[in-house]
C-alpha cells in the first residue's frame, strides 16, 4: 500500500517486523525492540536489487547498513545467505554501521541474497528483505574452437 512514496508491508516473525521499499531502491527492514525502546534498521546496500554481476570466479561482495551498531559484546553476529544457504563468510566492519561480506565460488544463475542478525543462541533477531541478483560466469561449453590455419574468417 503506497504511503507518501513508500510501500509498507507488515510481517510477524518472533517480533513485530516492518519492511519498507524506499524511493532510492534500497529495501530497509525495521524491528522495534519494545524492551530496549530501540528501532533497529537493516538494509542490503550492495548488490542493488536486480543487479547483474559478471564474475568468472563467482565472487560477490555484499555490503549492509545496520542501525544501531551491531552489539558484538552481547554475542550478536551477522550472517549472509545465498538462495537460502548460509555462507561461511565472516562479516567485516567497514564503517560506522556498515558491514561487508566477500563471497566466493557462487554458482551462476539467479540468487536471493539475505542478511540476518543473530543473537548468541543463533536466533534471528532481524532479517533483511531478500535482494535478487543475477550472477554470470563464463561456461566452458560456450568457448569457441580455435580456427584452423587457412580457414576463411
Amino acid at each position: 500500500m503506497p504511503l507518501f512514496g513508500r510501500q509498507l508491508r507488515f510481517e510477524l516473525y518472533h517480533h513485530p517486523h516492518i519492511a519498507g521499499v524506499i524511493a532510492d531502491g534500497r529495501v530497509w527492514d525495521w524491528l522495534y525492540d519494545g524492551q530496549a525502546g530501540v528501532l533497529h534498521r537493516l538494509a542490503i546496500l550492495q548488490p542493488v536489487p536486480d543487479a547483474t554481476i559478471r564474475n568468472n570466479a563467482g565472487n560477490m561482495r555484499v555490503v549492509v547498513q545496520l542501525e544501531p551498531e551491531l552489539a558484538t559484546k552481547q554475542g550478536h553476529r551477522l550472517s549472509v545467505s545465498v538462495s537460502g544457504v548460509v555462507q561461511a563468510a565472516e562479516a567485516v566492519h567497514m564503517a560506522e554501521g556498515q558491514w561487508g561480506f566477500a563471497l566466493s565460488n557462487i554458482d551462476r544463475g539467479t540468487h536471493q541474497i539475505q542478511v540476518s542478525v543473530q543473537d548468541e543462541k543463533g536466533e534471528v533477531l532481524i532479517e533483511s528483505a531478500p535482494v535478487t541478483v543475477y550472477l554470470h560466469r563464463t561456461s566452458a561449453l560456450l568457448r569457441t574452437a580455435p580456427k584452423s590455419p587457412g580457414a576463411p574468417s
